[in-house]
């Protein structure tokens, strides 16, 4: 019985949860006219799905988020040109709603488009029928957690009353929702992202497998290149709902081919020329056509393959020559034939008289197949010849000295356009560009630029290490992410792991819109590096009857972003560290740290649904302050807290690495930085001197990440 248990810090944990962009009609809109789409209900005021074990919201834990309301056609599904963003008074798990209509008159369907501050990322139901959120993100080596205080805003009347010295009537104001804290054993980079507030990143994928075929269970998805977020699948679904990263078409998503061409040449580089339309980036390479062929032979006599045979070519840089002669019962009984122009003999003595049609074709397939530019196969009596690479072959097969024994016939001519393959989209093209014509051959081929936004099939599998590149946000809205703080008792059962009616097995808040507020990494000698995080939060959200926390996942190893090797989720140490500053490596820094501080303040305003809730979270001045502590051998750093202008990168920027290995590394670099403080002690011990040094960068020069950490949101 769990009932008279009492929860104990043996069950508390606390997991992250991604909050991004969720587009609620991509999980369980129903098509119209090709797009997925919302229905309306409650006279218009909400917007309903039906519920599925893949596609179930957690109740009201989107109360408050803004969203973006799109209107179509109810029956047609053409788009009415008509958008409204609203905030979100409730949700159930398979219903929206708002505070107002979102039309007056007529009938419509919508896209539903959840903003992303506050609004953590659903899961599928690990329980059926029961909902969940994708609660089981590792936070990291977390040394002490803190989860954000409530405050409650006393509100206290005398009511203007006499006859007692008490209060005469009291009531709560608006709650206030702390900061977290969490100080960790630094081993990947992301709370870097959550400070900043920008991200890009590329990887790459190890296999096939993207999110339009081969999406796999468990795995994260993103784009190759200058990605800025990821997906994961669970219970076959997208999470979260696929919107993809851009969704202008302002990228080549494919080219045509207007004209195929004829008698083009093989080429070492088979790149096509791209230019204008306003963007930069795409690339794209093409294949040519090969040469195929069939050989039809007889069967062997002396007297119909002796002193005949047949000259094959092979597309290549110098086109290559083959003249296959026959020795048949190898007896000598034949001389090598004289061709006109370069090309390599090969004797065919595999052959005996007698050999039926099907052994004198295998017999010469392999003999073919074994050349250098060259794969044959035998079916029966025929043999299909083909270049390995692409290319105009005039001639490709003739047969010396003629022979009723062969006989040949063109299956496909070589150097006509076959495919064209967009390696690199570009981006920011205004109008479609133009691709130039392949002009080396009899008949010039020529190419039509598709222009497009980002799909499934370009969001490659995560199979390895991701090289994050962080830049600063001065948006003033940080991205958000929510921490979920769960505590068990100690024998409750898979089969009832979830928020029973009266808290007796679990006892479960959702803190949302939590973004960092400071930010500080922490390295001493012999340690290892440290950070700091305080994190404010929007909303304390109580999880509701039937909630599954951290989607049932109750061992460390099986939370996602722990690593089955220890060297990946091992902390940075002290000794992986180099620092710079002043244009030279300090190789004498005993201990530091860096702080970023967002001056994040909360911001409430009218229509907020919840006195529990903040409206929003608002960065103010960013700051950046390094503290150093080291020993000196000149009187450099005395010399630049007299400097009275700032350092820049003419002289040197402040760098600062941490390395596991070269795949997994952390590197900041700040520029325009101040001297501010030089502490420099009197040592009573005769020893060395230990001197502080506290600089203010004024700027971010770089940031970068590179491991096997997967970021979301």
């Amino acid at each position: 019985m769990t009932a008279n248990e009492i929860y104990t810090g043996a069950g508390a944990s606390a997991t992250l949860i991604p909050e991004t962009t969720i587009k609620i009609s991509e999980l369980a809109g129903t098509s119209v006219g090709g797009q997925l789409l919302l229905t309306t209900a409650d006279s218009d005021t909400s917007l309903t799905f039906t519920a599925t074990d893949t596609k179930r919201l957690v109740p009201n834990i989107y109360r408050g988020c803004m969203a973006k309301i799109d209107r179509f056609h109810a029956t047609t599904g053409a788009d009415e040109s008509h958008s409204q963003t609203l905030m979100i008074e409730s949700n159930t798990d398979s219903k929206i709603t708002f505070s107002q209509a979102l039309h007056s008159s007529g009938t419509y369907k919508y896209k539903c488009t959840i903003l992303p501050f506050g609004a953590p990322v659903m899961s599928n139901s690990i329980i059926s029928g029961k909902p969940s959120l994708l609660s089981d993100n590792w936070l990291g080596l977390v040394n002490t957690f803190t989860p954000p205080s409530i405050d409650t805003d006393m509100k206290q009347l005398n009511l203007a009353l006499g006859g007692t010295r008490n209060f005469g009537y009291q009531y709560k104001g608006a709650e206030t929702v702390g900061e977290a804290s969490l100080d960790l054993s630094l081993n990947n980079g992301s709370w870097l992202y959550y400070a900043l507030g920008s991200m890009t990143f590329s990887h790459t994928s190890g296999n096939s497998n993207t999110l339009a075929s081969g999406k796999t269970n468990g795995k994260a998805y993103a784009l190759a290149s200058n990605a800025t977020d990821a997906y994961r699948v669970e219970g076959s679904e997208i999470y979260p709902p696929f919107h993809a990263a851009n969704q202008t078409a302002d990228k080549v998503n494919s080219i045509t081919v207007t004209n195929d061409g004829a008698g083009i040449p093989f080429a070492a580089s088979q790149t096509l020329t791209i230019s204008g339309g306003g963007g930069s980036g795409a690339a794209a390479s093409f294949t040519l056509t090969r040469a195929k062929n069939e050989i039809t032979v007889n069967a062997a006599t002396t007297t119909n393959y002796n002193n005949r045979s047949i000259t094959i070519k092979a597309a290549a840089s110098t086109t290559l020559v083959y003249t296959f002669w026959f020795d048949i019962d190898n007896d000598g009984g034949a001389s090598q034939p004289t061709v006109s122009g370069t090309t390599t003999y090969v004797e065919v003595t595999t052959i005996s008289s007698g050999d039926a049609a099907g052994t004198v074709a295998s017999e010469l397939a392999t003999i073919i197949n074994a050349q250098t530019g060259l794969t044959a196969s035998a079916t029966g009596s025929k043999i299909t010849v083909e270049s390995t690479d692409g290319g105009y072959l005039a001639t490709p097969v003739a047969i010396v000295n003629g022979s009723t024994a062969v006989t040949t016939n063109e299956l496909v001519v070589g150097g006509e356009i076959e495919s064209v393959t967009v390696t690199n989209k570009g981006t920011s093209y205004s109008s479609a560009p133009t691709v130039g014509n392949v002009t080396t051959g009899s008949i010039n081929a020529t190419f039509t630029a598709v222009l497009g936004a980002d799909a499934k099939a370009d969001y490659k599998e995560i199979t390895g290490d991701v090289s994050y590149t962080f830049t600063e946000n001065d948006t003033g809205e940080l991205p958000s992410f929510a921490l979920e703080v769960t505590n068990e008792k100690g024998n409750v059962t898979d089969a009832n792991y979830f928020q029973d009616a009266n808290t007796q097995n679990l006892m479960t808040y959702v803190y949302t819109g939590c973004q960092v507020n400071t930010l500080t990494l922490t390295f001493a000698e012999g340690q290892e590096v440290t950070t700091s995080v305080g994190a404010v939060s929007r909303k304390a959200h109580r999880a509701e009857t039937n909630y599954v926390p951290k989607r049932r996942v109750r061992t460390t190893s099986n939370l996602f972003n722990f690593s089955s090797t220890d060297s990946d989720n091992n902390p940075y140490m002290y000794s992986d560290g180099t620092i710079k500053i002043f244009g030279q490596t300090l190789a004498r820094i005993k201990s530091g740290s860096v702080t970023i501080n967002n001056g994040i303040t909360a911001q409430r305003f009218i229509g907020n649904y919840d006195r529990t809730m903040a409206s929003a979270h608002v960065a103010g001045q960013r700051t950046y302050e390094i503290q150093l502590t080291m020993l000196i051998t000149d009187r450099t750093i005395w010399d630049e807290l007299r400097n009275q202008n700032e350092t820049t990168s003419s002289v040197g920027l402040i760098e600062i690495e941490f390395a596991k290995s070269n795949t997994d590394k952390i590197i900041m670099k700040f520029d325009n930085y101040l001297t501010t403080a030089v502490d420099v002690p009197f040592p009573d011990d005769k020893g060395a001197l230990e001197v502080s040094l506290t600089a203010q960068a004024r700027t971010l020069n770089s940031c970068t990440y590179t491991g096997d950490w997967i970021l979301q949101g």
